[in-house]
């Protein structure tokens, strides 16, 4: 696979001035950089400790958002962020992971075949 570099205009378009204000200079992409560019997508976050519940129910939006069409877009944080993309993926969806670290970088490092799978099917974004 190929990292891609990109400032957030060239995949975002323009930005307001708090956006630009707080963009980084450069976002590295790795895997389908057209889920930037298409489709409708919407952002599940929540909390690395999640209940068992919060789980079930993140994982149940994803699929329902997934079922629709919709992408979905979260962190790759233990808990929350995991259940969405694990979800989206089983349900034959598209995801993209904004992730903390460099591309190379699993954090958790238990979700390293997961950041791999989203890599190689899907969109992995970092600005590190």
């Amino acid at each position: 696979m190929h990292v891609k570099e990109f400032s957030p205009t060239d995949i975002l378009g323009p930005l307001n001035e708090v956006e630009q204000k707080n963009a980084p200079d450069i976002l590295f992409l790795l895997g389908d950089e057209e889920l930037l560019r298409r489709g409708v997508r919407v952002s599940i976050v929540g909390s690395r400790k999640a209940s068992k519940e919060g789980l079930r129910r993140a994982a149940r939006f994803s699929k329902l958002l997934v079922s629709r069409g919709i992408y979905v877009v979260s962190g790759l944080a233990e808990g929350i962020d995991t259940a969405a993309h694990v979800a989206a993926v089983e349900e034959g969806g598209r995801t993209t992971a904004v992730i903390g670290t460099p591309l190379d970088q699993a954090y958790p490092a238990e979700n390293q075949i997961l950041q791999d799978e989203i890599a190689k099917s899907h969109l992995v974004v970092s600005q590190f």
